[in-house]
């Protein structure tokens, strides 16, 4: 097929016409190109090398020395230009003269398109790694040693660039963190967990200390090994720095509010010992103030670390309890609530037989939430029933009103943290929008569900509460009366030494264990304490850590070492502090147990009959 006859069968280049990699063909003498390789697709003819001016000249010059000629051509095409691979081999006669060129095209326009948008990715790579404003890195996964940083990194761990290349991110790890931090790591790597998703600390250059939150990605090859890990790095310092002053602020307050309880809560227990009759008004008023400074000592302990409940980590003291009982005390709980709105509260009670396993204050707190939120969002003068049945092997709780509803996006939400109602009917008791978060949760740490139902706006909101009954043994009362303990086997009882600076703790915590029988010494400073100690040998020691002049950690540090036999002596530190570095403290000083104010009388009669025995 001649040149001219090639062009007249494709008079313009279209993108069709190089859509094949590879074309091959023979050129005569005369100039004329006869194609032995052309596309399969018949309507896709090969690509006309006459439009390019230096295809011929090329030719002539093969033809003229004989020597190979291999170049790359540009093609005019109809939507943009086509870069072909031109390779022009003589073909030699018998005497070595040259009888024809042999042609080959290979078609690089995809390929020149697949290395722009290449060039272009790393580019954009690159200037997102180098202008980020979140530390990056590239990193070798076998060794995890530095292979590219960005400015911002080298500001945060303090070093330039070049030191950085080559160093191991294990080695600029923090040395407490490096061992959590390689078991994180190479479960990343096996791919155990989806990435390496962690908050540790770094060694800065100077020597001090980074926090920082660290996210890695890793690039693996066709077998699933990691080649590369890209990391993002931001630093949290400040963060850590203002969680760390609201644990301290939260200890300390929490320390303060429990101080003035724990005389509330010894002298309500005293009224119990006491045995008050008469009044009925009177009874009801110390269980309310019972239960009330118990269910406030809980809520203190979450005010500790306001994170547990979102992060799962809250524990439950279970017990056998009356699904009664706790729907007679939740009712009473919101009954005042209710005759503020307004509300027609209707509750049933279920029969005595029904049992649930779980943590009192903590059901109670569920029940209290959902039947506030109820309350909260029912017109006045609205209806609000709160009724209990058996499901299978479920207690089922309901609580029903008749008020704003919800919609079917709204029911979707209602369970998630921080969400409120759109129109709270008492909008200064709408809360935080957490209480049916919390609620649900500690529905299913005690193995249950809460759901809920509406049938649409304007026609109320039902919240069904699952708890797992129990069958077989009888029921526990949520305020069974506690008897002095029985006496030990020689009829004496231990001796108990007190030491506080707080006088209304001290008299009031002494003057309970006089009633239960016990003997009792206060000492109110650090050298009475260790006086008394001296004197009269006590078996127990309840030291308060927040002393004056000598604190309750160098006290139990003395007793330690001046106690005649250590090994009798029980030290107890009852102290408003309740976070973990206390409770470390002050086991490392010599303390057997560390107990929170305000001490119930269960826990504090279960703690000397330990030592009874």
């Amino acid at each position: 097929m001649r040149s001219d006859s090639l062009a007249q069968s494709s008079p313009t280049l279209s993108e069709s016409a190089i859509q094949v990699p590879v074309a091959l063909g023979v050129l005569d003498t005369a100039l004329c190109l006869n194609w032995l390789q052309t596309p399969n697709d018949p309507q896709t003819p090969p690509p006309d090398l006459t439009t390019s001016p230096e295809f011929m000249p090329l030719a002539r010059q093969v033809f003229a020395n004989g020597q190979p000629v291999r170049q790359t051509i540009e093609l005019a095409g109809a939507m943009h230009a086509h870069r072909l691979d031109l390779i022009l081999t003589p073909m030699l006669g018998t005497a070595g003269e040259t009888t024809g060129v042999f042609v080959g095209v290979l078609d690089l326009t995809e390929t020149r398109r697949v290395e722009q948008a290449r060039r272009e990715s790393e580019n954009q790579f690159r200037l997102m790694f180098d202008l980020a404003t979140v530390g990056m890195a590239v990193i070798e996964p076998s060794t995890r040693r530095v292979l590219r940083v960005n400015q911002r990194l080298c500001r945060i761990l303090g070093y330039e660039a070049d030191e950085l290349l080559g160093m191991s991110f294990l080695d600029l790890t923090y040395p407490e963190d490096r061992q959590h931090d390689r078991r994180r790591f190479r479960r990343a790597v096996l791919q155990l967990d989806t990435d390496y998703f962690t908050e540790k600390r770094y060694v800065r250059k100077d020597g001090t200390v980074v926090w920082a939150l660290v996210n890695a990605t890793f690039i693996r090859d066709p077998n699933g090994y990691p080649v590369r890990a890209v990391a993002a790095i931001i630093d949290i310092t400040d963060r850590r720095e203002a969680e760390r002053r609201k644990d301290e602020f939260l200890a300390v307050l929490g320390h303060e509010l429990r101080n003035p309880m724990a005389p509330i809560r010894h002298a309500v227990e005293i009224l119990q010992a006491l045995g008050v009759n008469g009044d009925p008004r009177v009874n009801w008023a110390i269980k309310v103030l019972d239960r009330q400074t118990a269910h406030m000592g809980r809520l203190l302990d979450d005010l500790l670390d306001v994170s547990r409940i979102v992060q799962g980590r809250i524990e439950l003291e279970t017990v056998e309890l009356q699904v009664r009982e706790l729907l007679q005390q939740a009712a009473d709980g919101v009954r005042a609530l209710m005759d503020e709105h307004r509300h027609r509260f209707v509750c049933r009670l279920p029969p005595s037989a029904w049992r649930v396993l779980g943590d009192p204050v903590r059901l109670s707190q569920i029940l209290l939430n959902i039947l506030v939120n109820a309350a909260n969002y029912t017109p006045p003068r609205g209806e609000i029933r709160l009724e209990s049945r058996i499901e299978g092997e479920s207690v089922l709780i309901e609580v029903r009103d008749n008020g704003q509803g919800m919609t079917a996006e709204q029911l979707d939400s209602l369970f998630g943290l921080f969400t409120r109602g759109p129109h709270a009917c008492d909008t200064a008791s709408g809360g935080l929008g957490l209480g049916l978060a919390i609620a649900r949760r500690l529905t299913e740490l005690h193995g249950g569900s809460l759901d809920a139902r509406s049938e649409g706006l304007g026609r109320g909101t039902e919240l069904c509460l699952r708890l797992p009954i129990l069958t077989g043994a009888p029921p526990s009362s949520l305020n069974k009366r506690l008897d002095a303990p029985a006496a030990s086997p020689s009829g004496e009882k231990p001796q108990v030494l007190v030491v506080d600076d707080d006088p209304d703790v001290v008299d009031a915590l002494a003057m309970l264990l006089e009633i239960l029988g016990y003997p009792v010494a206060v000492a109110r400073s650090g050298p009475e304490a260790l006086e008394l100690a001296r004197q009269q040998c006590p078996r127990v020691a309840l030291l308060d850590i927040g002393l004056p002049g000598m604190d309750g950690l160098e006290i139990a540090r003395r007793l330690r070492a001046q106690y005649p036999d250590p090994e009798c002596l029980k030290l107890v530190a009852l102290t408003g502090l309740g976070h973990e570095e206390a409770r470390e403290r002050s086991l490392a000083a010599g303390f057997d147990e560390h107990l929170v104010k305000p001490l119930g009388r269960q826990a504090l009669l279960a703690l000397l009959e330990s030592v009874e025995q």
